[in-house]
């Protein structure tokens, strides 16, 4: 679980840097990252969830399915952050799904990084 959110961490980190450039607009940067840090929690909770599950799959499957699982879960906090905030209008946002696609990307590259522990399988899992 500790090799869970210490991926999740890193992504978050990942995320901030990634957006930093909406900084030209603070206001836009700062809900987002506050966004990331409340509702962030849905998409480690899916991902951790799909981390401790997939414990004994082989190692190039379990990083297959977790990145699939990193989609899946901005997605779940995007759909709660629309279903919550703005009555489900969250699809026609336009410009502003830079913000999900940027924490995609930040956790892909997370899981990148941290491949070596996600290889190295349930000996990090606690």
């Amino acid at each position: 679980m500790r090799a869970a959110l210490h991926i999740y961490l890193k992504a978050l980190a990942l995320y901030a840097a990634l957006t930093i450039p909406a900084l030209a607009e603070p206001t836009m940067y700062f809900f987002s990252i506050l966004f990331a840090l409340t509702y962030g929690w849905l998409a480690f909770l899916v991902f951790a969830i799909a981390y401790m599950l997939l414990s004994g799959v082989r190692p190039w499957l379990r990083v297959t399915i977790l990145f699939i699982t990193v989609v899946l879960g901005v997605s779940t906090a995007l759909n709660v952050i629309g279903v919550s905030l703005f009555n489900g209008g969250l699809l026609h946002m336009g410009e502003l799904l830079a913000f999900p696609i940027a924490a995609i990307i930040s956790g892909w590259i997370s899981l990148l990084m941290s491949k070596k522990l996600l290889i190295a399988g349930t000996s990090n899992n606690n």
